[in-house]
């Protein structure tokens, strides 16, 4: 249940638009907890217990904008039926149907991220005014060792029918050779030269790793760029890595490999199931020592470093010709723009301060905002956790005052960067200091 919660709160965050609970709430019948349901098919069947496995078809949404769609997905999910976390959450929803039943609920959606899906905050677009609307339909009701033995059984077919794929793809592919002891088959479409892949090397190559129906789950060609690696070392599948220890440089080759030297019955997400059978093609670019390697790394990354800090300068100089910006930066190289001058106290190193604000890059592209989650960031002057910028900022406002603050990458995430902020990224932020909690 939590990565299907988890990978909502993923989806939301990317789609969402604000929502209401409106007329869409007519002809619901509202609960005690506050939750709201109807019922759209209504058996008088088997009802649900704790700790049973149910098999649910569902459809959740924002009103117009689908979060979760298990159709979509091709199968049902199966969820451990639990307590209820709070009154009118989805495992009260869950066990209000029977067996066969299909029923919509509307669920508070601060309530469902906050604790069902235990996401740190509400997505921006969302308040406690917002709500959830959930579709289900119970399909199956299992005790944990039904579930087992029925899990165990599909596993069997599935095991079986890999055989036969790998049989049919050796067939229609015209594979003449044999696979090895372990059932990996090896095909070297250029034989490579010289240098041989080593434990300790560092391997670069192109690889595209394929189901055996065609679907291609990975490709560093759709990257644009070739991966590196050291041999030996836990890279990928142990299929991949015995095949890989097959081929030298400027060799190209094609690995068939058995799901036991793959995800075996585990299966990896939702592409690759149990005892589902992966294809590589690989092409070895070059293979090096490792402290070759290194040291190129290290040239390459102190001259993208250099290029990245002078962009830096070009970028703030333009931000501030076009904004007829004329303030002197500080010291650090901080620029503090007033505008608005507050009435209240001046903060000191160890206060506890709250503040709004709206962090964009220099172009324009907005990254974060409090006023999203209707909730002020709090935090201690001079303690860690917060970028350096922003305690010397602070230090030059008053409560009830609004500035911009231009922080150059020095005072803030750096050469290193941090997601979605990338390397030599001056930031501009603009901010409300709301008060000092005392």
């Amino acid at each position: 249940m939590k990565n299907i919660l988890t990978l909502a709160v993923v989806s939301f965050t990317i789609l969402l638009l604000g929502t209401t609970c409106n007329s869409e709430s007519s002809g619901y019948t509202k609960t005690d907890s506050g939750m709201r349901y109807k019922f759209l098919v209504d058996n008088d069947s088997t009802q649900p217990q704790l700790g049973e496995i149910l098999t649910i078809d569902m459809v959740y949404r924002a009103e117009d904008t689908v979060l979760f769609d298990s159709y979509e997905k091709g199968q049902p999910f199966e969820i451990d039926l639990k307590e209820p976390q709070y009154n009118g959450d989805i495992y009260e929803c869950m066990s209000m149907l029977t067996l066969g039943d299909s029923a919509s609920f509307i669920l508070k959606a601060d309530s469902f991220f906050l604790i069902t899906a235990g996401a740190p905050s509400l997505p921006p677009s969302l308040d406690s005014a917002s709500f959830l609307y959930f579709t289900m339909k119970l399909r199956k009701i299992q005790t944990p060792e039904e579930a087992r033995e029925a899990r165990l059984a599909e596993l069997k077919v599935l095991e079986q029918k890999e055989i036969e794929l790998i049989a049919n793809y050796v067939t229609e592919n015209n594979i003449t050779i044999l696979p090895d002891e372990d059932g990996l088959y090896f095909m070297s479409t250029k034989r490579g030269r010289s240098t041989k892949v080593d434990s300790g090397k560092i391997v670069i190559m192109n690889y595209s790793l394929k189901l055996l129906n065609g679907e291609v789950l990975f490709s560093t060609l759709d990257k644009g760029e070739p991966i590196d690696f050291e041999y030996g070392t836990r890279f990928d599948t142990e299929g991949f890595n015995k095949g890989i220890g097959r081929m030298r440089k400027d060799g190209k080759a094609s690995f068939l490999v058995p799901s036991s030297l793959a995800f075996a019955d585990r299966g990896a997400g939702g592409k690759v199931g149990p005892y589902t059978p992966l294809v590589y093609d690989i092409e070895i670019i070059d293979i090096k020592n490792k402290e070759e390697w290194q040291k190129e790394k290290i040239a390459i990354q102190e001259a993208e470093g250099s290029r990245l800090k002078a962009e830096e300068i070009t970028t703030i100089n333009k931000y501030l010709t076009d904004n007829q910006i004329r303030v002197i930066p500080t010291e650090s190289g901080l620029y503090y723009i007033e505008t608005k001058l507050g009435d209240g106290e001046i903060p000191i190193s160890g206060d506890d301060v709250k503040v709004h604000y709206v962090l964009t890059t220099l172009t324009g592209d907005t990254i974060d905002s409090s006023y999203g989650r209707n909730e002020p960031l709090q935090f201690k002057i001079d303690a860690p956790g917060i970028i350096t910028g922003w305690h010397e900022a602070i230090k030059l406002m008053r409560v009830g005052g609004k500035a911009l603050w231009l922080i150059p990458s020095k005072l803030g995430y750096g050469p290193q960067g941090r997601q979605p902020i990338a390397p030599y990224t001056p930031l501009l932020f603009e901010v409300e200091f709301v008060e000092i909690v005392k």
